[in-house]
């Protein structure tokens, strides 16, 4: 893949991420607030998943992809958890769950897109 093609990849990815992740913190809790967390925290996370998730991919076997997506996808969900509750998420229950929710959806609707060939 040539330099510019992995970084349309790059993007889009992040771009589905921050509109599913964000549309999630808006149907589950009404705060504006809440949805620029959501952006802020996919701008910390989603580049960095899917630049050593194609470095994986790449040099590995898809095997090892397979266990780093889980890997990376549950450091991913903690990681924003913790971020939450450092915007000021005051319930850490809240904000697993909203990490949780987020999370599930955006991996889930990565998957169906992908498997239809649609991103």
């Amino acid at each position: 893949m040539e330099l510019i093609g992995l970084f349309i990849s790059l993007f889009k990815a992040l771009i589905l991420t921050v509109i599913i992740e964000g549309a999630v913190m808006i149907l589950m809790t009404r705060d504006k607030d809440k949805l620029k967390h959501s952006v802020y925290c996919n701008l910390m996370t989603n580049p960095l998943l899917n630049l050593i998730g194609l470095l994986v991919f790449n040099i590995f076997s898809y095997k090892a992809y397979i266990i780093y997506v889980a890997v990376g996808e549950l450091i991913v969900f903690v990681s924003e958890a913790k971020l939450y509750g450092l915007f000021g998420e005051k319930s850490a229950k809240k904000a697993y769950l909203m990490s949780f929710a987020a999370n599930m959806c955006s991996f889930l609707s990565g998957l169906i897109l992908n498997h239809f060939d649609l991103i």
